[in-house]
């Protein structure tokens, strides 16, 4: 089954942990082009958008696909120390702790051999502990989020969501809420531990 991957603050990954987060927005690159004349508002269609542009292909995948999680995460090696097994620490677990591992802080900000925090970007596919299957992916403007959908981002409100959005996307180089750009709505339920482990 094909999988990608996808990037999730530790924040949004502890939604989807405590099942409060089943749909993400994602930008489309490159922006679909409106032809003027033909939509003058601008507002075409979601379904038209998505099934008349050939180049308008998800880059997260098909419905029935499978999105493996990149999160901020260590690995932790106590073999050397105590004999002890290896293992791996998610941020979104320990989210107050500027280390991971058992370091005090003050020990380890100037002890090169205390383990770090590594970036989502830096997760292989073999430390990822969460895989999700898409239900669904359509395309929208991101201002059309509903407040229903924003609860489903994981968040409070619409607003809640637009600063979320826009820490995630400060303007002015990047595509912040007052921008509205076209965006994939990806739909998903998280793969139970079973399926994970069986690899189905």
């Amino acid at each position: 089954m094909k999988e990608h991957p996808i990037l999730f603050s530790s924040k949004m990954v502890k939604a989807i942990l405590d099942s409060k987060k089943t749909m993400t927005r994602r930008v489309i690159k490159p922006q679909p082009k409106i032809v003027h004349g033909l939509y003058p508002d601008a507002t075409i269609q979601t379904e038209q958008l998505f099934h008349n542009f050939d180049r308008l292909k998800c880059p997260y995948g098909q419905v029935g696909g499978r999105l493996w999680v990149r999160e901020t995460w260590a690995y932790i090696n106590n073999f050397d120390i105590d004999g002890s097994e290896n293992y791996y620490e998610y941020k979104a677990d320990k989210p107050n702790d500027l280390y991971p591992g058992d370091w005090p802080a003050e020990e380890a900000k100037d002890n090169l051999e205390a383990p770090r925090w590594k970036p989502s970007i830096f997760m292989p596919r073999w430390a990822s502990r969460i895989i999700l299957e898409i239900t669904n992916i359509r395309v929208e403007r991101l201002q059309e989020i509903t407040e229903e959908d924003a609860k489903r981002e994981g968040c409070q409100t619409i607003i809640h969501f637009y600063e979320v959005w826009n820490t995630i996307n400060p303007p002015p180089h990047k595509p912040h809420f007052g921008t509205n750009p076209w965006v994939w709505v990806i739909e998903f339920k998280r793969c139970s531990q079973e399926v994970m482990e069986l690899g189905l």
